[in-house]
Parts: structure tokens; C-alpha cells; sequence
């Protein structure tokens, strides 16, 4: 368990694992659980968390997934659409699903330590 500053004052422990999304807000981050579908907001930044949370180790737009979380991608009309566990739902534009599933190859290959670095270009929207 890690424990983290909640944005409106005490702290919460969460199991790093669980964590499915970290995404910018103005007075932090929100994080989503992957386990009850719950979001909270954190004091932290997304690269903090990024460093505190080895699983949130792919960027779409300003948003760090954790691509093992996730429950399905699709791509219609260049949005690129998918679901974490948990529930939360994003959409990317400009990013094609090759290229999405690219990166998730990346982010694998960074873990296994050849160094490569992941990121989905676009625009993520929650």
C-alpha cells in the first residue's frame, strides 16, 4: 500500500496496482481504482505519481495509464476509444490503434529493461 495527500485534506493508502489513470486537475491529480471504480483527488502530480506508481507507465496526452488495466481499445472515426477496468472511459484523437498498441508493446519492452520509452501522442479525454 501507498498512502497519498487527498486534495481536500487527510490521506488514503492505496494498493499501487490498483491504480488505473492519473489525470491533471487544478488542484492536483485524480487517480481512478481499477477495484471499485472510485476516483480521488490527490495533492500529487501526474510525474510524481508516474514515479511513486511503477504501473502508470503510459502517457496519452497529459493522462499515465497503467496498460495492464486496461478492458478494451477501439478506433472509430480517428478517435481512439478505450476502457480501463474499473470503468473509466477515455477517448484519444489523432492516434491510431497500431500505434496505441505500439506503445503498450513499448511500455513491455521497457519493463523486460531494454529502455524504451512510451508515450500515445493525441489528446486524451476522460
Amino acid at each position: 500500500m501507498i498512502v497519498l495527500r487527498l486534495a481536500a485534506g487527510g490521506r488514503i493508502a492505496v494498493n499501487p496496482e490498483d491504480v488505473v489513470a492519473a489525470q491533471p486537475s487544478v488542484w492536483g491529480t485524480v487517480i481512478n481504482l481499477a477495484s471499485t471504480g472510485d476516483g480521488f483527488e490527490v495533492e500529487h502530480t501526474v510525474e510524481d505519481l508516474r514515479k511513486r506508481l511503477k504501473g502508470l507507465n503510459l502517457m496519452a496526452g497529459e493522462t499515465a495509464i497503467n496498460p495492464n488495466l486496461l478492458a478494451s481499445i477501439y478506433e472509430i472515426n480517428s478517435v481512439l476509444h478505450f476502457k480501463m477496468k474499473g470503468g473509466l472511459e477515455m477517448r484519444q484523437t489523432g492516434v491510431d490503434i497500431d500505434h496505441f498498441l505500439d506503445a503498450i508493446a513499448q511500455v513491455d519492452a521497457h519493463a523486460a529493461g531494454d529502455g524504451a520509452e512510451a508515450t500515445s501522442r493525441g489528446n486524451a479525454k476522460a
